[in-house]
């Protein structure tokens, strides 16, 4: 997905800010979270997404890789 941004220099943004024009999620699958409940999960790996946007996609918190216990 970076490898398709048309201004991402290598290793510049990660994940890729929300404030970004093209980081809309497009899948029919994107969902916000709204309850705080989901967005506050804290079994969720949100180090892992590629976009900021992604840690607040319900697809990602409910299908996302999981933190490993520190």
């Amino acid at each position: 997905m970076q490898d398709e941004c048309p201004h991402n220099e290598k290793d510049r943004y990660m994940p890729c800010p929300a404030t970004c024009a093209f980081t809309r999620c497009q899948r029919p699958w994107h969902k916000d979270a709204v309850t705080l409940e989901d967005l506050t999960d804290p079994t969720v790996d949100r180090m892992a997404t590629i976009k900021e946007q992604c840690r607040h996609c319900l697809h990602f918190i409910k299908n996302g890789p999981r933190a490993s216990a520190r």
